[in-house]
C-alpha cells in the first residue's frame, strides 16, 4: 500500500487538505495525534514524544540514541499503519 505524508505548516490547512485527499482515494487518513499514539503503543515513552515533536534537532540532539528510537518506532508505526490497505 502506498503512504501519502503531507508536511503542513501553520495556518496552511495541512491536516484539511489531508484529510480531503484521503477521501478523494479512498484512503484512510491518520493524523498527528493517531500516530503518536500508535508509537506509544508500540513502546515509545510517551514522556519522549514532545522532545521530537515536529521540530528539527540541535546538533547535539541529532547525535542521541533517543531520536534514532523515535525514527525506528516512527518508521515502524507507518509501515504497520500501511499494511492494513488503504
Amino acid at each position: 500500500m502506498g503512504v501519502i505524508a503531507i508536511s503542513r505548516q501553520v495556518a496552511a490547512l495541512g491536516d484539511e487538505v489531508a484529510a480531503e485527499v484521503a477521501e478523494k482515494l479512498g484512503y484512510k487518513f491518520i493524523n498527528r495525534q493517531e500516530l503518536e499514539k500508535r508509537i506509544v503503543a508500540l513502546g515509545f515513552p510517551a514522556g519522549k514524544l514532545k522532545k521530537y515533536d515536529e521540530k528539527k534537532p540541535g546538533f547535539f540532539a541529532s547525535l542521541v540514541k533517543d531520536r534514532d528510537e523515535y525514527l525506528h518506532y516512527l518508521q515502524t508505526a507507518v509501515l504497520e499503519a500501511a499494511e492494513e490497505g488503504n
